[in-house]
């Protein structure tokens, strides 16, 4: 709704402009989301997967905490990795979100 008025009102250059703009920003976001649920630490995937683990594995898990930023720093060098990890699940999302009745009447309006 906040920018829904610059959106109508702009010219159908400015218009595409600001779509792709706005898609692209939901693609960041969806992609960071998906790399924030890595059960890496100190990322919040960890905390979600040391609170569905037994006590004997968590000692094990905890351990493996020491080098999460290492594993960090190899999954941005290899990035192809990295993508299949965070890129698949995020285009899944947004193609089920786009795909709703909602996104079509969205793009319906704008074109």
């Amino acid at each position: 709704r906040l920018f829904w008025p610059a959106i109508t009102s702009a010219e159908p250059v400015m218009r595409e402009i600001l779509v792709k703009f706005f898609v692209i920003g939901a693609q960041l976001n969806a992609a960071l989301a998906f790399f924030n649920l890595l059960p890496v630490p100190p990322l919040d995937g960890s905390h979600l997967l040391a609170a569905l683990l037994p006590n004997w594995a968590l000692e094990k898990y905890e351990r493996f905490t020491r080098f999460g930023l290492l594993f960090i720093l190899l999954f941005l060098f290899f990035g192809s990795f990295l993508g299949v990890l965070v890129g698949t699940p995020s285009n899944l999302l947004l193609r089920f979100l786009w795909g709703s009745e909602i996104s079509r009447q969205i793009f319906f309006h704008l074109f």
